[in-house]
């Protein structure tokens, strides 16, 4: 059968609970034909997976340590390394011919959980729709707060 992969989805969200990501390094998100900057691609590690898996007796599941690319529609972004991030409304898309490779990318939307800060700019990507807030909070338990560009603070 052709297409079955239209009528999947897969719930970001729900696969995003329980994992603690921390933030590695970022580069930028360059559209491959037109070589226009797109934002950036922040990537991280999971640096605590406590998801429920629904694992059968014996069986053990983790994606501790796993890489992940995110890509965010903002350009020159910058998250000091070992910074924990949380992705705000992300939008996961499974692929691969075994179905094991997962593309994500943050979406402007709700604030993020109690004790987290949104990082936001006035300046935003016009695919933000009007939307100050970015996909990405970083963790409010990094020491002090401080400028990590022109826009952006770690509280």
């Amino acid at each position: 059968m052709k297409k079955l992969s239209v009528f999947l989805h897969f719930d970001c969200q729900k696969f995003l609970e329980g994992k603690q990501l921390q933030a590695l390094s970022q580069k930028d998100w360059v559209d491959f034909e037109t070589k226009n900057v797109l934002g950036t691609v922040v990537e991280a590690v999971i640096v605590e997976d406590h998801t429920d898996y629904h694992l059968k007796p014996g069986e053990q599941v983790t994606n501790l340590f796993e890489k992940m690319n995110v890509k965010v529609a903002k350009a020159g972004l910058r998250i000091p390394v070992g910074s924990k991030i949380e992705l705000v409304n992300p939008v996961g898309t499974v692929y691969g011919d075994y179905r094991n490779q997962l593309s994500i990318s943050g979406l402007p939307s709700l604030p993020p959980r109690e004790g987290l800060e949104t990082l936001s700019n006035a300046r935003h990507s016009e695919s933000c729709a009007g939307d100050a807030s970015l996909p990405l909070a970083v963790s409010a338990s990094r020491q002090g707060g401080r400028k990590i560009d022109n826009d952006y603070f770690i509280p």
